[in-house]
């Protein structure tokens, strides 16, 4: 598995949670391509850069 970087198809799963534990929001895929391409939020993408 390679490390995120710039034009790196990303999948991963997402479940939003309120202050009291309970979901919000669930998906079992969101896919999209790392790189500045403004598809997700600045600061996630900011913290998954280098991940695997």
């Amino acid at each position: 598995m390679d490390k995120i970087k710039k034009n790196t198809l990303v999948s991963m799963s997402i479940k939003l949670e309120d202050e009291e534990g309970n979901i919000v929001d669930e998906n079992d895929e969101i896919m999209y391509l790392h790189g500045g391409y403004n598809q997700i939020f600045q600061k996630l993408e900011d913290a998954l850069e280098g991940k695997k």
